[in-house]
């Protein structure tokens, strides 16, 4: 149980000055406190997200086109990258072949 002692005594009624007079420090207060870290809430304030238009989907789709795009060009220049080097090394092989090579590819007639 607590101490008799220790409890306040209940305090007297405010008048109607004395509560406008804490209302006014009390906004004075919060007012100061906003002051003092406005910097802070808008530098940490978030925007809202707006809803997502028909212009957006737009936007994304042409976003998607283009990495498509891109890798398919690429895939390409690949693609004739190695036809490229096929071809130059089957005209190679076929105005000088190297001899042992070419016996490797001939069948043999006796068993």
């Amino acid at each position: 149980m607590a101490d008799p002692s220790s409890t306040r005594p209940p305090s007297p009624p405010l008048s109607r000055n004395e509560m406008l007079g804490r209302e006014l420090l009390k906004r004075k207060s919060v007012y100061g406190n906003f002051l003092n870290n406005r910097d802070d809430f808008w530098n940490n304030h978030v925007e809202p997200g707006r809803p997502i238009t028909h212009w957006d989907m737009v936007l994304a789709e042409l976003k998607w086109m283009q990495k498509d795009f891109t890798m398919e060009r690429r895939l390409k220049m690949y693609q004739a990258y190695v036809l490229a080097h096929l071809c130059r090394n089957w005209w190679i092989y076929r105005q000088a072949p190297p001899q042992p090579t070419r016996r490797v590819l001939q069948l043999r007639a006796d068993p």
